[in-house]
């Protein structure tokens, strides 16, 4: 079994506190360097306040965005935290998926309508060619990821649907159990097998 991995905060947050550190220390040295300025400052000619509080202003302001980097990192790991906890719970679940994304022939999954339909099991690729049709009407249904030649169909996403013997297609879903979960840019995929998943699915 695979789950996703909530991406590592570890780096990110040492990061932050590397630069609180840093500012820190620029901040004590920055002070250091004010209270001896002042010291020695000439009284004919007074150093410039201004520049002091602009100064103090610019490490005000560098202070707070660390610390809500710190914040918007600490809440980023909670919630990818949860999402994986989530991502867990799927494992061992059954689902039902109407469409799913191929690579290589598999052990059977089972096909289903919502009725109690008799018919022929058809299978279609992506872009709607048929590849595999069932011999017979039946009630129940599988598909082992093979054409109607026996050979391993061609890496894609495949539909299904079941036509009744009037020539009504309806639609099929595959049914099987979770056994990985993946979080890709379009959201969450699931695994039926090594080389079947699906991004269309539901619990």
């Amino acid at each position: 079994m695979e789950v996703n991995a909530a991406t590592d905060t570890s780096s990110t947050a040492s990061a932050s506190a590397i630069a609180t550190q840093q500012l820190t220390s620029d901040f004590d040295t920055f002070l250091q360097l004010l209270t001896a300025q002042v010291n020695n400052q000439d009284p004919l000619e007074p150093l410039d306040s201004t520049q002091f509080v602009e100064q103090l202003a610019t490490f005000s302001a560098l202070e707070q965005q660390i610390n809500t980097n710190s914040q918007l990192e600490t809440i980023t790991g909670l919630l990818q935290g949860a999402l994986g906890d989530e991502s867990a719970a799927l494992i061992g679940e059954s689902a039902r998926a109407s469409t799913l994304t191929v690579d290589g022939n598999f052990a059977g999954i089972p096909i289903e309508t919502t009725g109690d339909q008799v018919g022929q099991l058809v299978v279609r690729d992506s872009v709607g060619n048929e590849v595999f049709r069932s011999s017979s009407q039946s009630t129940n249904w599988s598909w082992d990821g093979t054409n109607n030649e026996g050979q391993p169909v061609a890496a894609d996403t495949y539909s299904f649907q079941v036509v009744t013997a009037d020539g009504t297609a309806v639609p099929a879903q595959a049914v099987g159990t979770i056994e990985r979960v993946v979080t890709t840019d379009n959201g969450k995929e699931v695994g039926f097998a090594p080389n079947v998943s699906s991004s269309n699915f539901n619990v």
